[in-house]
């Protein structure tokens, strides 16, 4: 978890540096464990984090309760593997009326690469820190063939996922704690194929 801490710190300093006029960075982590493959190489139960940066004056409402907010980057670290940068547009999304939030394909169609759920996401809109929030069963089937630095990159599994979201330039206070409840029904989370849970229906 201080790990965790300290690559929000660094990610929103590096952001706060640029001196983007009236912006204010944000950066989301997901940490969990998974099995999948980068490069070719195969990994299996290994923890993972993604770190996504964006600026919360980017964050727009795509109707029908889902925000959405384009990434200015996003990296993977794998253990065992050096960090790789993904390499097409990304975003994060908050669909209020399903309590999910997940990380995607940039727009407000994206296709979907790995959700959480949590009752504190139904009035969540992406501009604030929250976490940590966890979500041990993740809907991560469609993380396939992502183009990084470091290869392509496949998520054939995940699981025990931490979400955490830091804002502010200049430093910030506590994160606050989110409801740890999350959703067990397998018919919310995503089973059929071709789900997305950031496009408004």
């Amino acid at each position: 978890m201080r790990q965790t801490i300290l690559r929000l710190l660094v990610s929103v300093s590096l952001f706060c540096g640029l001196g983007a006029a009236q912006a204010e960075g944000i950066t989301y982590t997901f940490d969990a464990t998974g099995s999948g493959s980068l490069g070719g190489v195969a990994f299996a139960n290994a923890a993972f984090t993604i770190t996504v940066t964006a600026d919360t004056l980017s964050i727009v409402n795509c109707g029908g309760g889902v925000f959405s907010v384009d990434s200015l980057s996003a990296d993977i670290s794998i253990s065992g593997f050096d960090t790789a940068t993904i390499l097409i547009p990304t975003r994060l999304f908050d669909n209020n009326s399903v309590s999910a939030l997940g990380f995607s394909q940039a727009s407000c169609t994206g296709g979907d690469y790995l959700d959480i759920r949590n009752d504190a996401f139904a009035a969540y809109n992406l501009a604030t820190a929250i976490g940590p929030i966890f979500d041990p069963n993740p809907f991560a089937a469609q993380f396939q063939g992502v183009p990084t630095t470091a290869g392509t990159l496949t998520l054939t599994s995940a699981q025990d996922v931490t979400f955490n979201a830091l804002t502010g330039c200049g430093g910030g206070g506590p994160i606050p704690q989110a409801s740890s409840s999350f959703s067990s029904d397998p018919g919310l989370r995503g089973i059929i194929s071709g789900v997305s849970y950031g496009v408004a229906e």
